[in-house]
């Protein structure tokens, strides 16, 4: 293990190992108004972030739609399959979070942030408890790839 600040574009990174920074959002969203305490209450966890239709991003810029989000911590890893257990760990009732956000026609996804600090990316594959954990849930995922 090593310590080595790494600039990539207007970001300076901390090292503390060779490994990528990887952080997984969970994102409930909607166009319609989000009762932010009932999802707090069914999700039994404090969101990192809400923010509601109309919210000012920018100048001339706004949000498009209400989101209650939790955010992993960052982790350290050649491997997303750390940041994927942290959030089935963390949200550990898919059941009763699909059975409420389809009741009130919300949607739910899951957003991988990959940022690579070394030259080695890391690996990108789902393991069978995380795929059902989405099917589940009825979750879209995305992956970003930070180079």
């Amino acid at each position: 293990m090593f310590k080595q600040a790494v600039k990539k574009d207007d970001c300076t990174f901390l090292i503390e190992s060779n490994e990528n920074d990887i952080q997984l959002e969970f994102h409930i969203y909607s166009d319609n108004q989000i009762d932010f305490q009932k999802l707090t209450q069914i999700t039994q966890l404090a969101p990192t972030i809400t923010y509601n239709k109309g919210d000012l991003i920018r100048i001339g810029l706004y949000r498009q739609e209400y989101v209650w989000g939790y955010h992993t911590n960052h982790i350290k890893s050649f491997d997303i399959e750390p940041a994927l257990i942290e959030i089935m760990d963390k949200i550990n009732n898919p059941e009763t979070i699909a059975k409420y956000c389809k009741k009130n026609g919300y949607d739910i996804k899951i957003t991988i942030i990959i940022r690579e600090i070394v030259d080695v990316l890391a690996g990108i594959h789902f393991s069978k408890e995380f795929i059902q954990y989405c099917s589940i849930l009825g979750a879209r995922v995305d992956t970003d790839i930070l180079l």
